[in-house]
């Protein structure tokens, strides 16, 4: 990941609904959680998010990745033909308003979350999402630079 992304990965809602507070206890919790395991999830269900960026090559046959990896891109990690993990890195070098819309209403429809950088459960909304970027470690040392 580079300084100027901010890393978001996205779980199906019912594997945070049951959590006592909005994070893991501790990454043996988060390691263990299989988000998409029994989901039966293929790589179309997430057309509506990717459809604005193109599909590009990747080094490994189960990384599909949408976009740009130096810049905002999505990662589909795939076992099989099914998905395993979402990840979605934001370049909040460009203007990202329009992307953190699309994504928002993503996981309202498929009842999905995001979990921030520290696993974190992430309001889905705009304002709580650009104010967690922009308060980044990484966000504030670019800003330095």
């Amino acid at each position: 990941m580079a300084i100027w992304q901010y890393t978001f990965e996205v779980v199906p809602m019912e594997c945070v609904s049951g959590m006592e507070s909005s994070t893991f206890v501790d990454m043996d919790q988060y390691n263990s959680s299989d988000f998409w395991k029994d989901r039966n999830c293929k790589t179309i269900w997430f057309e509506p998010l990717t459809q604005t960026l193109s599909l590009v090559s990747s080094w490994s046959k189960n990384l599909m990745v949408y976009g740009d990896e130096e810049s905002t891109c999505i990662k589909l990690i795939v076992e099989g033909s099914e998905v395993a993990e979402v990840i979605v890195r934001i370049d909040y070098r460009e203007e990202y308003s329009e992307f953190i819309s699309t994504l928002i209403d993503f996981c309202v429809l498929n009842s999905l979350a995001l979990l921030d950088e520290e696993y974190h459960v992430v309001p889905l909304n705009t304002v709580a999402i650009k104010a967690l970027i922009e308060n980044s470690p990484q966000y504030n040392k670019l800003k330095q630079m």
